[in-house]
């Protein structure tokens, strides 16, 4: 998982910290490892503001993109969210051999159009991916 920020000198009042832009996690292709990039959605949401709800509403949909994503022959996923004040926008993608579907049912599909202001699903000949833009309501 890497971070690229900036911040300010610690304990130096005239400093003012400069929130993280953008958070990026690598993980296997698995579904045991969609609850680390939940983990930093909830932190990427935090830290644009979001509220409790938003938090939580996000950390779902980001889940069911990963899993509608992780095809049996997929290999690492990798997750980049960028961070501003009331906004949250994210790419994921997983490489596939010999190719993919994205799988998304109905209900999931509308708890995403919901939640998300934007939101892409594709596939092309080795990869599959989302990404979306989400402003919070505050």
């Amino acid at each position: 998982m890497t971070a690229h920020s900036s911040f300010g000198v610690a304990n130096d009042p005239s400093s003012t910290p400069v929130e993280i832009s953008e958070l990026r996690v690598d993980v296997p292709a698995e579904r045991q490892y969609v609850r680390t990039v939940r983990l930093l959605t909830g932190d990427a949401a935090a830290r644009a503001g979001f509220s409790f709800d938003e938090i939580e509403d996000l950390r779902l949909v980001v889940s069911e993109l990963c899993y509608g994503i992780l095809a049996p022959n997929a290999r690492a996923l990798s997750v980049r969210f960028g961070i501003a004040p009331g906004c949250v926008s994210a790419t994921g993608e997983v490489t596939v051999e010999g190719g993919g579907a994205v799988l998304m049912d109905a209900t999931t599909s509308f708890v995403v159009d919901v939640v998300c202001d934007h939101c892409t699903l594709g596939a092309d000949r080795d990869r599959l991916f989302f990404s979306f833009d989400k402003r919070s309501h505050r």
